[in-house]
């Protein structure tokens, strides 16, 4: 009995809440049928509320009409608000690339400037190397007469021979007769020889030999950049062979940097003295040390493809004072 009597007050809770749900689905759907019905009124209002634009002449002429919906002007001017944006964007690019432009322009002159300066500068050099080729020849000239005189008087000093052909332009020779005749002379000759001596050390100090044996890739001078389509000028030679090849000095001079430098790699420069200095780029590793004295053919390095590099290879350059030379201009004509 007490059972049934639960079961019905269940049930006739059920049925209650059941019509207080459809009761407020009812009043909810009601609500929102009429909040849909006033947004759609209002949207009609709108697009059937217009505005009429009248544009009347001063003196003659008919007056004109122009009807506009009201939802058009919001459009006009956001449309106006977004061209206006897009122009003023445009305007603000064309200027950002004017300026740009501008820069390059000036970066451009500069390095034509800059390329000329050097070229001049090369060409200076150009003409001390060569001039330097000349005094070498005359100089190796005389420096084989001279030893041709000094064995001459040596034996007649010696007295190990009284009958030793000599010219006449010899006897006339004003050397000559000074070794002869004074120690005056001796003395003189043996200055000459020491300034020779003092003329071939100083040619050991120019750069006149490759650091390494291979096949020449790159050269002095303008070439297209190995890693694009721009050109560039190269201020030394690249020399090609495998990994591991004995890189040496070419000439005398004293090791001022032996270490990892920017696109170079592992670089070894040697300072020569008379405003030379070169350098070996690219190296796998070192068989020097700063401060060391290194003799012309001495191993300084070995040969690798560190830095700005694309693949095993020596990258050779030679400075004068400073500004990069032609090595093989030195190369061709050296001892």
């Amino acid at each position: 009995m007490y059972q049934k009597l639960i079961l019905l007050e269940l049930n006739k809770h059920a049925i209650i809440k059941k019509k207080v749900e459809l009761t407020f689905r009812t009043k909810y759907l009601c609500l929102e049928g009429d909040y849909l019905n006033y947004l759609k009124k209002k949207f009609q209002n709108i697009i059937h509320d217009k505005y009429t634009l009248m544009l009347i002449p001063n003196k003659t002429g008919s007056t004109r009409y122009f009807v506009l919906s009201k939802i058009i002007i919001p459009i006009l001017l956001l449309l106006f608000i977004f061209i206006s944006s897009g122009i003023f964007f445009l305007y603000k690019s064309y200027v950002k690339l004017k300026s740009a432009n501008i820069i390059l322009k000036q970066n451009t002159e500069l390095y034509i400037a800059s390329l000329s300066s050097l070229k001049n500068k090369t060409a200076e050099n150009g003409l001390e190397i060569n001039k330097y080729k000349d005094n070498e020849l005359t100089i190796k000239n005389k420096l084989e007469e001279l030893l041709d005189l000094e064995s001459k008087i040596n034996n007649i000093i010696n007295n190990k021979s009284s009958n030793i052909p000599i010219s006449r332009g010899e006897m006339s020779s004003p050397l000559y007769l000074n070794v002869i005749n004074t120690n005056e002379g001796i003395t003189r000759l043996n200055d000459l020889l020491v300034n020779m001596n003092t003329f071939v050390l100083k040619q050991r100090k120019i750069p006149s030999i490759l650091p390494c044996g291979g096949k020449i890739t790159s050269y002095f001078g303008n070439r297209v950049n190995p890693y694009g389509y721009s050109s560039e000028f190269h201020h030394g030679l690249d020399i090609a062979n495998s990994s591991g090849t004995e890189i040496c000095s070419a000439a005398d001079g004293i090791v001022t940097r032996a270490d990892s430098y920017e696109g170079y790699g592992n670089v070894v420069i040697i300072n020569h003295g008379n405003g030379y200095e070169t350098f070996y780029g690219h190296n796998s590793r070192f068989n020097v040390k700063v401060g060391d004295f290194v003799k012309r053919g001495s191993i300084i390095a070995f040969m690798g493809s560190t830095g700005r590099s694309t693949g095993p290879h020596s990258h050779f350059e030679v400075r004068l004072n400073g500004s990069p030379v032609n090595p093989l201009n030195l190369v061709k004509g050296g001892l």
